[in-house]
């Protein structure tokens, strides 16, 4: 009887006590955090969305609800980042290098090292799922690889670390994709081929 009881509880706690995994963090911020979150998490305000309407003959701009599905852009740190929200949470993130340093006063476009990049994530998601090698070759008869690099997380985001795959960019970082579960959901649903066509 005591056997029984204690399989029951065991049972029980290894059913029942499943949590769910953490949410993938880039920085200070995480996959699937609303868009209140990631200002608060920024310690900016939210600015206060506005329409444009027509009142009678003249348009006015009136308070209006924020758009669930926005688009922001940061730049820190050499990197560009785009954060892209979708029914009013994170669900992608792309870095990439500051372009936009060869426009500021004494700025001037420093690209990525791909091999110190790919450091930094494997010290802060652990060790690549998988690395494939893409080949390369020019008119002039060059030939080269480009590396991407994958790691999938416990919630189901899949990070891809891309190098440049230009001959002159090799050993560069192109970009840094963070995909939520969701959106590779949603991607792959809208790339099903149309069987009638």
């Amino acid at each position: 009887m005591l056997r029984c009881l204690f399989a029951l509880v065991l049972w029980a706690a290894c059913a029942f006590g499943q949590s769910t995994p953490e949410p993938t963090r880039i920085g200070q911020h995480h996959i699937g955090e609303t868009l209140d979150e990631w200002y608060a998490a920024r310690h900016e305000s939210k600015p206060t969305a506005t329409c444009t309407v027509k009142n009678g003959k003249k348009w006015e701009k009136v308070p209006c609800e924020a758009d669930p599905n926005r688009t922001l852009r940061t730049s820190e740190n050499k990197r560009d980042y785009t954060w892209s929200f979708a029914r009013g949470k994170l669900w992608h993130v792309e870095i990439m290098a500051d372009v936009a340093a060869l426009h500021r006063p004494g700025g001037g476009y420093d690209p990525l090292n791909f091999a110190e990049e790919i450091v930094f994530l494997t010290e802060t998601y652990g060790t690549p799922s998988k690395v494939a090698k893409v080949p390369y070759h020019n008119g002039y008869g060059a030939q080269w690889e480009a590396s991407i690099v994958f790691w999938n997380r416990p919630d189901g985001t899949l990070i891809t670390a891309s190098e440049g795959y230009e001959f002159d960019q090799q050993g560069t970082l192109l970009a840094v994709d963070f995909s939520s579960k969701d959106r590779q959901t949603e991607q792959s649903q809208q790339n099903k081929p149309n069987p009638y066509q």
